[in-house]
């Protein structure tokens, strides 16, 4: 057994019983949330990966509707979680308007 998994399971025994099964279930049931990307990409990569043109990214990015990244003056990145979160929400507006 590592370290890590010794330091847990001491600290485990220390709780009450029923505390302890609610952790555990509570560990059991939660969704293991998927890491965000760091990666930044150019502006026309961006475009090219959501279908668009990068006048419409401009655009977007002047509304506010998609964060970028300053790297120097001048040069921008639009990191690929913004865009991930840009479409998820795109996606949300389409049901919402489907329903």
């Amino acid at each position: 057994m590592n370290p890590q998994t010794e330091a847990v399971k001491a600290l485990m025994d220390t709780l009450p019983v029923d505390e302890r099964a609610a952790l555990l279930a509570n560990y059991a049931t939660a969704p293991a949330e998927k890491p965000r990307s760091l990666r930044l990409l150019r502006p026309v990569e961006a475009a090219r990966l959501m279908g668009i043109s990068t006048t419409t990214l401009w655009r977007l990015r002047k509304e506010g509707r998609i964060q970028g990244v300053e790297i120097r003056k001048g040069s921008e990145r639009i990191p690929e979680a913004a865009i991930q979160d840009f479409i998820r929400g795109a996606d949300q507006q389409e049901m919402a308007h489907a329903s």
